[in-house]
C-alpha cells in the first residue's frame, strides 16, 4: 500500500508482513519506519472505538445548531469513514502484475 504522493514522489508506504502479522509504515521523507504488530493494532482500534463513543456522547449533549456544525467539520479532520456512525472506511485493493524479489523473497505489488 502506498500513502499520499508528494510532488517529489512517494511520502510513505505500508507493508503488511503476513508471516508475523506485522505492518511496517515507512516514512520516506524522514527515512524512518514504524513496526506495528497485531496486538498493537487491536489496542489502537479499541482506543479509537472509545474515543468515538465519547464523541457521540458529546454530540448528544450539544445544542442542535452546534451539533450540525461539528458534524460537518469532523469529517474534514478525520480519515474517510471514521466517525460516521455505523460505517467503515471504504477502500479497494487492486492486485497488479508487478512482481519482484526483495532480499530473495518473492513479492507482488498491490494498490490500495
Amino acid at each position: 500500500m502506498s500513502g499520499p504522493q508528494s510532488a517529489k514522489g512517494k511520502s510513505s508506504d505500508m507493508i503488511f508482513l503476513c508471516s508475523n502479522k506485522e505492518m511496517l509504515i515507512i516514512d520516506h521523507k524522514r527515512r524512518s519506519y514504524i513496526a506495528i504488530n497485531e496486538e498493537q493494532i487491536l489496542a489502537l482500534s479499541s482506543q479509537l472505538e472509545k474515543a468515538m463513543a465519547k464523541y457521540q456522547q458529546m454530540l448528544a449533549n450539544m445544542p442542535p445548531d452546534q451539533r450540525e456544525m461539528t458534524k460537518k467539520t469532523m469529517p474534514k479532520l478525520m480519515p474517510q469513514g471514521i466517525g460516521e456512525e455505523g460505517s467503515e472506511a471504504a477502500f479497494e485493493v487492486r492486485r497488479t502484475s508487478e512482481k519482484s524479489d526483495i532480499y530473495e523473497y518473492p513479492t507482488r505489488k498491490y494498490e490500495v
